[in-house]
């Protein structure tokens, strides 16, 4: 059944019935006019078609989401999108009842309530939310049209709430919109305020026309729809914001025109398949030619460019928003990076390498150069950390600066992430870090890169606190003995094997993020006088089993067997066989 939102109010009539018949007047209907009659027919007719039997015991509970926008790692800050009071987005359902296109507002919060409600399901059923930004109320079918040489309208799309039932009107449901159009932003400034005083306009030529599925949130291209899409300017002075959209179009390019006064300058760039994508540019006004570096993007390298006004011997330059955008270097491969069994990183994962850039990040550090922090390998499927590898030395510690600024990893796109700035929903389960923060605890900045959301795996509470922990702390203890060279660890997670299903943990926006069966830390190290390796692995179930680390060990060549990972590659081909299989703890007292 469709809800449309009206409320059945049968009793009313019944009542006002009940009324005349307990007038001390007698009431005579022979005599009430045939008009009142009708009326009275009418109002009774209404009503029942106005309320399905049992609706009242059907829905009881309104909904009313809670929001976040999802802007992509290329999104430069100023390009962030906020909601603003009133803006309204479209919802549907798919399941059981089904919901068309009903309006809900936000006064500027994200939080989203509608005065045509939708009500949790009742029983069995369940439904999906579709939700779409700007509300469009003359919306025919589940596509939106996209003509941007006339409409320069941001669309925003949500299909993260999957499976609703009347159980889930405990939890948060939030939506997660993303942007379904790419963007370009462009910031501005001229070396002379007086070089932007005169006219100045700016547009793309490329494709106008497109096909919004709401269904999917796929985007079409109108083939052969090409056209010129206007840019708004912005702002005063000597600073100037540009900004635009884009259909995606992977092969393909668009390309970009500014005219101060009577002076063009172009430049084309190539168009990219990525979701949630902005190109952004910082450009520089000089007399007679144009600066151009890119991305805008915080911590980026810039690259830059130099281009002239458009003549028949300057042709429109090709300027990527990103050089980085191709295709990925081959990953760098240290002592504790584990190598995957085929050689190559398998699909629906990352693996990323954060950098220690600044040394005063370190206590006391010797070295020159950048230095490694930790690599990190990430399952985008199952949203969980594979393994975390790391070099561990007392010049990365020092007591305290443990800062709990959780925040998402900057080298990882933020939609494969899970949202923990808050504990997760599923409370018999922790934020549990793959490197700890004492580990990292140095400096404050470079404590924060351990509350990344990257690094963290739903793990059991108590586990977390005890046995884990002590083993942590153990880690920590063998790192500090100078015998020793570095020590290399590899703290990993393992999934049930089938025919066991995964259980999954929510985060803060609801969204799933498995919870591994076992985790497990793998060591390996140097004795300096000797020249001699040790390993030795660790292995705990994912639960409250109480049993501590000295019973859980096992040799890094069994982790091996389990995982499908190569571990300390590095180590001299002939003795790497036989340290692998260590599993004494005599030398790690």
């Amino acid at each position: 059944m469709e809800n449309d939102g009206k409320n059945c109010h049968l009793d009313s009539f019944i009542y006002f019935y009940a009324i005349n018949l307990s007038s001390n007047k007698p009431l005579h209907l022979s005599k009430m006019k045939k008009t009142t009659l009708l009326l009275l027919l009418l109002l009774f007719i209404v009503t029942r078609c106005d309320k399905e039997p049992g609706q009242d015991d059907q829905y009881d509970t309104q909904l009313a989401f809670p929001s976040t926008i999802i802007e992509g790692k290329s999104s430069p800050s100023e390009a962030v999108m906020q909601w603003h009071q009133g803006a309204q987005i479209g919802v549907s359902t798919e399941g059981i009842p089904v919901h068309r296109n009903i309006p809900f507002s936000t006064n500027g919060t994200g939080y989203f309530s509608s005065s045509t409600p939708i009500y949790f399901p009742k029983g069995e059923d369940s439904f999906n939310v579709i939700a779409y930004y700007p509300y469009n109320p003359g919306i025919s079918g589940n596509t939106l049209s996209v003509d941007l040489a006339t409409d320069q309208q941001i669309i925003l799309y949500s299909n993260n709430l999957k499976g609703i039932t009347a159980a889930n009107k405990n939890e948060m449901n939030k939506l997660i919109f993303v942007h379904l159009l790419q963007r370009i932003h462009i910031r501005l400034s001229a070396l002379d305020e007086t070089l932007l005083t005169g006219n100045m306009e700016a547009n793309l030529k490329g494709s106008t026309k497109g096909i919004v599925s709401l269904s999917d949130g796929s985007v079409t291209v109108q083939e052969g729809s090409i056209g010129i899409i206007p840019l708004e300017i912005t702002g005063t002075g000597s600073e100037r914001t540009i900004s635009g959209l884009l259909l995606p179009s992977v092969g393909s390019s668009v390309e970009l025109t500014i005219m101060v006064d009577e002076l063009q300058y172009k430049w084309t760039i190539p168009l990219t398949g990525k979701e949630n994508y902005v190109y952004s540019y910082g450009v520089v006004l000089g007399e007679g030619n144009l600066k151009v570096s890119a991305p805008l993007t915080e911590g980026s390298d810039a690259e830059a460019y130099t281009i002239y006004p458009v003549s028949s011997n300057n042709p429109p330059p090709v300027i990527p928003s990103n050089p980085d955008d191709g295709e990925a270097p081959a990953a760098q491969i240290y002592m504790e990076t584990p190598v995957p069994a085929g050689g190559s990183i398998p699909p629906d994962s990352y693996q990323v390498t954060h950098m220690i850039s600044n040394l005063s990040w370190l206590n006391n550090s010797k070295a020159t150069g950048e230095v490694r922090n930790y690599t990190i390998h990430y399952d985008t499927d199952e949203t969980y950390p594979v393994w975390v590898a790391y070099p561990l030395h007392p010049t990365y510690m020092r007591s305290g600066n443990r800062t709990d600024d959780w925040q998402y990893d900057p080298l990882i796109p933020v939609e494969f992430q899970p949202d923990l700035s808050s504990a997760w929903q599923t409370r018999t389960v922790s934020r549990g870090h793959m490197l700890p923060s004492a580990s990292r605890s140095a400096s404050l900045n470079l404590n924060r890169t351990t509350f990344y959301f990257t690094n963290m795996v739903a793990q059991n509470s108590e586990m977390n606190a005890t046995t884990w922990n002590d083993l942590e702390v153990k880690v920590r203890y063998w790192s500090s003995q100078t015998e020793y060279d570095t020590l290399y660890v590899v703290t990993g997670a393992i999934l049930p094997s089938p025919p066991e299903t995964i259980s999954y943990a929510l985060d803060a926006a609801g969204r799933k993020a498995a919870i591994p069966k076992y985790l497990y830390k793998a060591l390996c190290r140097k004795n300096k006088q000797t020249g001699e390796y040790s390993s030795i692995a660790f292995k705990m179930e994912n639960s409250t089993t109480g049993i501590d680390y000295t019973r859980s060990v096992l040799s890094v060549e069994e982790v091996e067997q389990l995982t499908g990972f190569t571990f300390f590659s590095k180590l001299p081909a002939a003795v790497a066989t036989e340290v692998k299989k260590q599993k004494s703890l005599s030398k790690w007292n």
